[in-house]
Formats: C-alpha cells, sequence, structure tokens
C-alpha cells in the first residue's frame, strides 16, 4: 500500500493533466490503448520474449509509467486486455453468424475459417505475438486459465460443427476433435508466415484453408 501512495504522489503534473484530459476524452483514452497495444506488440515480436517494462512502453509512446498505470493495473493486465482485444476481434467475426438459423454446419464452418483467417491477416502481428504464447508466463494463473479456456471454447465449437457436418454428409471417417484441433491449427498458423506486403491477398488465403479443411480434413468419402 505506501508503495502505490508513493508511486501516486510522484506523478509528474505533466502525467496528471493528461490523464485528466483523457478521462474526459473516451476516444483519446481508446487511441492510447491502442499505441501502447501496438508498442507492446511491436517489442513482443523483436524480442521474441516478454522481458520488457512499463518504463520502455511508456518511453516508446512518448508519455510516463503513470498514464499506462491509469488503464492498466500491472504489466500481466496489459497483455491479458491485450490478448482480449485480439479475441473481440475473432468473437465479433463468429458472432456475425454463429446463431444464424438458415446457415447449415457447413456454411457456418466455412465462415468461421474465413473470418479467423482475415482477423489474423488484418492483426497478423498482434495475433502473432499472442499466438507464439511470449506474454502467456507475464500474466497471472488465473487469466492464463482464462486464456486457455476461450482457446478451448472455440474448439469445441468447431469440434460441434465437425460433428454435425459427417452426420449429414458423406465424408471420410474423422474424429471431430482432431478434425476440430487441425482446422484451428491450421488457422491460428497463419500469422506465422503471413505478411501484408507479401504476394497472397486475405482472401487467397481465406480460400485456400476453406479448400484445405473441405478438400484434405473433412472431404469426401472416395468410392471403393
Amino acid at each position: 500500500m505506501a508503495q502505490r501512495k508513493n508511486f501516486k504522489t510522484t506523478r509528474s503534473t505533466g502525467a496528471k493533466e493528461v490523464i485528466r484530459k483523457m478521462s474526459k476524452d473516451p476516444a483519446k483514452g481508446e487511441r492510447l490503448r491502442h499505441k501502447v497495444y501496438d508498442a507492446v506488440v511491436k517489442t513482443l515480436l523483436q524480442r521474441r520474449s516478454g522481458s520488457f517494462t512499463l518504463d520502455e512502453i511508456a518511453t516508446k509512446i512518448g508519455g510516463s509509467k503513470g498514464i499506462i498505470y491509469y488503464y492498466f493495473k500491472s504489466k500481466g493486465d496489459l497483455l491479458y486486455k491485450l490478448n482480449n482485444y485480439y479475441w473481440d476481434f475473432i468473437e465479433e467475426s463468429l458472432n456475425s453468424f454463429a446463431n444464424d438459423p438458415d446457415l447449415d454446419a457447413r456454411e457456418k464452418l466455412t465462415r468461421l475459417i474465413r473470418g479467423y483467417v482475415l482477423v489474423s491477416c488484418e492483426h497478423w502481428q498482434l495475433s502473432r505475438a499472442l499466438w507464439s504464447d511470449i506474454a502467456l508466463g507475464e500474466v497471472s494463473a488465473g487469466q492464463a486459465r482464462s486464456i486457455t479456456r476461450t482457446r478451448r471454447n472455440y474448439i469445441r465449437y468447431i469440434a460441434g460443427l465437425v460433428e454435425e457436418i459427417t452426420k449429414k454428409e458423406d465424408l471420410e471417417k474423422v474424429n471431430p476433435k482432431v478434425a476440430a484441433l487441425m482446422i484451428f491449427g491450421l488457422v491460428v498458423y497463419v500469422s506465422t508466415w503471413y505478411k501484408k506486403s507479401g504476394s497472397l491477398s486475405p482472401e487467397d488465403v481465406a480460400n485456400y484453408a476453406v479448400k484445405m479443411t473441405f478438400h484434405g480434413i473433412l472431404s469426401k468419402k472416395q468410392p471403393d
């Protein structure tokens, strides 16, 4: 408690003024968070480890550590919220079709694959930094479990779609859980090699992923 009190009293007047202004303008606060996230992602990718300090990030964004502490309780909290920030994009894509009664399981899985790939391509640096798990060791045990649970829930949802598809279509025999892990691995791996400066567009990559799923992992049963 004493350290926290000391921290508050040593904030610079400039930092306090910036915080006061941001608290009155949510858009400025949002821009700052994005600026912090961008600095953290670049640092994670450069070092390939979670060994950075909030002082370093503050310097990179041209602010003070006090400003960062206004939005994040700790380094671990920052990384946890960064992970949630990424999953918000994924869930936004998923929610756009998951509960649509007019779509069958095949179409839902197609949209899921395309949506995940497009998000990974759009935010490939963020996805690469998080999926390498270089930041996972910095969050609390409870936060790490939450991150893992989110991933597992996504895999379970894919497995459910696979199971529904295999019941309706004449496919090669496949284990839904194994198929789900393979599909999940396929879309996750995109961020480890995709670059916006490359020859493939996000749409190209998404189309490849769909074809690899339905002509490979979930291929039609071949006649004897």
